[in-house]
């Protein structure tokens, strides 16, 4: 086995693990194996295999510490270092976690991100308009999916939205937001809304709002629920 150590240059990449850590990737850790393989004809051959494991630095702390729990292929860029990112990073950082199955509470992950760009020196941009107006009141769409039959019920934000919200519930119809289950998904997903909108608008005081909608008629009073409508 052979390692190199790659250092890199500033500004240093803010970077997510699938091992739920973000750091300053400050270098890469190159590890070589050699590894003995059976061919189809039974016999035997070499091959080289090369792993990439990140080193990081963390903000305020002084050297780096090696993931060799999770591979940079496994880590997501969230930005550069003292640079500004806009909040839509945050929706791909949640699907990231969503696709790679990382083992932190998804309704943690926007303090997380918050914190990390707050002590890497990052401004939060909220959503804009064009190059210059910013979305003050920002409204997300909601897709509601039926399951087993009708009686369960996902509900996420689609695509084109910059925030990411999903929750389940029991579907028993006729549909009632009051139901304990679907009361409970829809309080989680408020709460997500208001933590999104504190975050944002730390830096960015013009950014006052996010609603609901929806094209699915048979859901609507569920997001009246979420909107504060009775």
């Amino acid at each position: 086995m052979e390692t190199q150590l790659v250092r890199l240059d500033k500004p240093y990449n803010i970077i997510f693990g699938k091992n739920a850590k973000t750091g300053l990737h400050i270098a890469t850790l190159m590890v070589i194996r050699e590894e003995t393989i059976m061919n189809d004809d039974s016999t035997q051959s070499k091959k080289l295999t090369v792993s990439s494991y990140p080193v990081v630095a963390k903000a305020y702390e002084l050297g780096g510490e090696t993931w060799m729990d999770t591979e940079l292929k496994d880590c997501m860029v969230i930005g550069a270092e003292k640079q500004d990112v806009a909040v839509s990073m945050l929706r791909k950082l949640m699907d990231f976690c969503d696709e790679k199955n990382v083992d932190f509470p998804m309704n943690a992950i926007p303090a997380l991100f918050s914190m990390t760009m707050v002590d890497y020196g990052c401004k939060i941009l909220p959503p804009k308009y064009d190059d210059k107006n910013t979305v003050t009141d920002y409204v997300v769409d909601l897709v509601f999916e039926e399951s087993n039959r009708g009686a369960t019920c996902i509900v996420y934000s689609s695509d084109s939205s910059d925030f990411y919200f999903f929750e389940s519930f029991a579907n028993e119809p006729p549909f009632h937001p009051e139901l304990l289950t679907n009361a409970e998904a829809a309080d989680d997903m408020m709460g997500l809304r208001d933590s999104y909108v504190r975050i944002v608008s730390h830096d960015n005081k013009e950014f006052k709002s996010i609603t609901f909608t929806t094209k699915n008629k048979n859901y609507q009073r569920f997001v009246e629920k979420l909107n504060g409508k009775k």
